[in-house]
């Protein structure tokens, strides 16, 4: 019966809060009176039980969150300004006095090597054309009878001599004269884009005035100058980073294809250029934010930016260290080099081996008890170890000096994961 059933688990029930009750109520009593419950347990359960001072200890503890110090490749960074222009570029302007006769591009139109931009009157051209042609048609029509003549043994061979060299000179004429004609169609030297064009049908224009500018659109650069000293190292390494100064977004990276032999006396710089990445989609005159890799140290130690905290020109991190109660805070003087992304590199003070606090700082202090949040286990994360894309260069005092634009270098830099496999909320503390 439903009734007998229940009435029969009662017992089963009942025992069970009576259990949750009795532990409960230890519990209660040995957070009053910890040793008191030690007292009177048998040694090995008293030994399971925590002492007054490790109570303590736990409640002073400050909560927070760990990460391992990572290492990677550091790189210094000279920045500068550098203006996007096309691989090929020419003004196109008249080479004749002439009135315009036909324009057959618009603006903006995409050309072909060879296409025709405009026409400038041909009247002229096209009948001395015509009159070369005729004059032409008539001296050989006199070679041949020159030569029939000679078939005949009526005129002597250099008669057919002189006819000869006159129509040779005829049909040159008639190539001048095609070259005059063909000289009056400007044409595309290569393919590429018209900007504006700055004349219109029925324009009178003399030799040098200008048409239009054509650039190329498949192949652009970035050309900027770099001092003497640094041309060479850049040259070197292959490749620069490239930045969008209106938007503050990278653009990816570069390779220098050529650099200027010769310096400028003026600026003691040297002129470099390096191929534009498709993703960019910048046009010729626009500007980008050009960074040279001028030195790499492999191996580099990082630790993430909200462990570090700055005063003045000192910085220092609250490194983990084993006491002889567990884990305890010391605060670590740092000698800082470039920034990456949000990792500082270290270049003294700190190694591989070392755990650091990014959260948390707020109630630390030098040799104070710490408590890692986490899983219970201490687990920390750790700063990725990979590639740095950028930094800035530091100086002596471990200060990252500023860069030409006052602002620090940015980069792929890793991340502070907090607890086991978690990721850290990082704060600042300065």
């Amino acid at each position: 019966m439903p009734g007998a059933h229940s009435w029969r688990r009662f017992p089963i029930r009942l025992f069970i809060a009576l259990a949750a009750a009795l532990g409960v109520l230890a519990l209660a009593v040995w957070l009053a009176a910890p040793e008191a419950v030690r007292s009177v347990l048998p040694a090995p359960l008293a030994g399971w039980l925590p002492g007054e001072e490790e109570v303590e200890r736990e409640e002073r503890a400050v909560p927070v969150r760990l990460a391992r110090v990572g290492t990677g490749t550091a790189r210094d960074l000279f920045e500068t300004s550098g203006e996007v222009v096309a691989a090929e570029a020419v003004a196109v302007s008249a080479e004749v006095a002439a009135r315009v006769e036909r324009v057959f591009v618009d603006d903006g139109a995409e050309l072909v090597a060879g296409q025709p931009i405009l026409r400038f009157d041909t009247s002229a051209q096209r009948s001395a054309l015509e009159a070369a042609k005729a004059a032409a048609a008539e001296a050989e029509a006199e070679l041949a009878r020159q030569r029939t003549l000679l078939e005949r043994d009526v005129v002597a061979e250099a008669r057919v001599e002189t006819a000869r060299a006159a129509a040779e000179r005829a049909r040159a004429e008639v190539a001048a004269a095609e070259r005059r004609l063909e000289d009056r169609t400007v044409r595309a030297p290569f393919g590429g884009r018209v900007g504006f064009v700055d004349v219109s049908p029925g324009a009178v224009l003399a030799p040098g005035d200008p048409i239009a500018s054509l650039r190329t659109v498949g192949d652009l650069r970035v050309r900027f100058a770099l001092p003497q000293a640094l041309a060479e190292r850049a040259a070197d390494g292959g490749e620069v980073a490239l930045r969008d100064e209106g938007a503050g977004e990278d653009c990816g990276r570069a390779r220098i294809l050529l650099a200027s032999p010769l310096a400028d006396p003026a600026s003691r710089t040297r002129t470099l250029e390096a191929m534009l990445p498709a993703s960019c989609g910048f046009a010729p005159g626009a500007f980008l934010e050009v960074a040279v890799t001028v030195a790499r140290r492999e191996g580099a130690v990082f630790v993430p930016q909200s462990a570090v905290t700055r005063e003045g020109f000192d910085a220092w991190a609250w490194r983990a260290e084993e006491g002889g109660d567990g884990l305890v805070a010391r605060r670590t003087p740092l000698e800082l080099g470039v920034l990456d992304g949000d990792r500082f590199e270290v270049r003294s003070g700190l190694s591989e081996a070392d755990r650091v606090i990014v959260s948390g700082l707020q109630k630390v202090s030098d040799g104070v008890p710490i408590r890692p949040l986490g899983d219970g286990s201490g687990g920390d994360g750790a700063v990725s170890g990979g590639d740095g894309e950028g930094g800035a260069a530091s100086d002596d005092t471990g200060r990252p000096a500023a860069r030409r634009d006052g602002e620090a270098a940015g980069g792929q830099g890793g991340e502070a994961a907090g607890g086991q496999g978690g990721e850290a909320a990082g704060e600042d503390g300065g």
